[in-house]
């Protein structure tokens, strides 16, 4: 893939003024040196699709290697200052994951969570460039956050969601639910081909306010003790790989009368 610029927690690389570029091998006088090293130890959860920083290696994620400069168009002088190397050492060598795309077109929609090891690229003793690999927390990309508000009016209304996500299987959003004005025992069923899921959450209060975020859950009203009423199945959106017009279509039902806002990233499954 090409691109020349891309964006990082934030902040974009052209910004600072460098672009993407390919210095060659170490025979036409480029020398590697090797930076901080930051050994990402981490345990799998949700079924391999997501890897959180604990003692432990990790194995099947997304990486990738490229090269940055200064921008040639905007630079008389190429090299790289010890200032300069400190300031994108520290947004780039980051102990932690955070947002990275890359900017060019079919990917603008695409992100990953990401962090990166810094090697400096050296000719004729001064640094011209970097060297960043790149370490993602999943095997896969994801898109942009899908957002979405469902108003149910009566008790077991229906709607229908579409997942579109390219991993087969179960994504947890975070949600936010608005009691209406009946109060009771909220279910929340959700039929995707011949599996249903039913999510219970006991002694809702009119105009209360639930939201999980997976694995949390909390409650508006304090004294509510959310956790004690809820069944611990978490609502997911889910998706199956059986070639029908409905292996991605989600069939919620509802109890009660409330406002549902979901969002989640969808899995998006492409070559780096």
């Amino acid at each position: 893939m090409r691109f020349e610029d891309f964006e990082y927690d934030g902040k974009q690389l052209s910004d600072l003024g460098y672009m993407v570029c390919e210095f060659g091998t170490n025979g036409n006088g480029v020398n590697i040196v090797k930076g901080a090293t930051i050994n990402l130890s981490t345990v799998s959860n949700s079924y391999g699709t997501k890897n959180y920083l604990v003692n432990s290696k990790y194995g099947n994620i997304l990486e990738d290697t490229f090269q940055i400069c200064k921008n040639t168009c905007n630079n008389e002088d190429m090299g790289i200052t010890v200032d300069e190397q400190r300031e994108l050492g520290r947004w780039l060598n980051r102990k932690g994951y955070h947002s990275f795309r890359y900017l060019t077109y079919d990917y603008l929609d695409f992100y990953f969570e990401a962090t990166f090891n810094i090697s400096y690229i050296e000719v004729g003793g001064k640094i011209y460039g970097l060297e960043l690999e790149m370490t993602t927390n999943k095997p896969f990309a994801l898109n942009k956050e899908k957002d979405y508000e469902f108003e149910i009016t009566e008790a077991n209304q229906t709607m229908i969601l579409i997942d579109e996500s390219d991993d087969e299987g179960c994504i947890y959003p975070h949600m936010r639910i608005t009691i209406g004005n009946i109060s009771g025992d909220l279910k929340i069923s959700n039929e995707v081909g011949d599996k249903i899921e039913t999510t219970i959450i006991k002694n809702c209060t009119a105009n209360e306010v639930i939201t999980i975020d997976y694995p949390i859950i909390y409650s508006s009203i304090l004294s509510h003790k959310v956790h004690k009423d809820f069944n611990w199945k978490f609502f997911g959106i889910s998706n199956t790989n059986n070639d029908t017009n409905n292996d991605r279509v989600n069939k919620i039902t509802v109890s009660l009368p409330c406002k549902i806002e979901i969002g989640y990233s969808p899995a998006v499954k492409l070559g780096l």
